[in-house]
């Protein structure tokens, strides 16, 4: 049965079976066909790696961050950043608004200064509809000159 969730729950990597679906397996030993139909979801919680911008070891400067979205509703959707490599978060944003369904940017000022590394995380506890989506995410910095 393709339409349950299996959030926390250890999956394999995903094959093709003999009728070219694509599919899986969780820790239960079930084997499920992949959905792609977007679900409303009470919880969201996204994170980008540690972005490092080719450079680990010299400093930077972050002074905006743009991402594109649309959502048909109130998406309770919090942009967060944290700083070289510490899972310890800073709220940017707070509630994605409503697009209507169309593309959206939003600029998001930041201000971290002389860092190594940045991640941002996308945070929901309340309804995220299906329809949310991200399209893209630009990072504007600069490098910063040795001391």
């Amino acid at each position: 049965d393709g339409t349950t969730r299996n959030i926390d729950v250890s999956k394999t990597n995903f094959i093709n079976d003999w009728d070219g679906d694509l599919i899986y397996a969780h820790t239960s030993g079930a084997i499920l066909k992949w959905d792609d139909t977007s679900d409303d979801t009470i919880s969201l919680d996204l994170k980008t790696k540690d972005i490092d911008f080719g450079q680990p070891a010299q400093k930077k400067r972050v002074y905006k961050v743009r991402v594109t979205y649309k959502s048909s509703g109130a998406s309770n959707v919090d942009v967060d950043f944290a700083i070289n490599g510490v899972d310890s978060w800073t709220e940017i944003f707070s509630g994605l608004a409503d697009t209507s369904n169309a593309w959206s940017t939003v600029e998001l000022s930041v201000t971290p200064a002389d860092i190594y590394s940045f991640m941002l995380r996308f945070q929901s506890n309340g309804t995220t509809p299906a329809s949310f989506e991200i399209n893209d995410v630009s990072i504007v910095y600069r490098l910063k000159g040795a001391r």
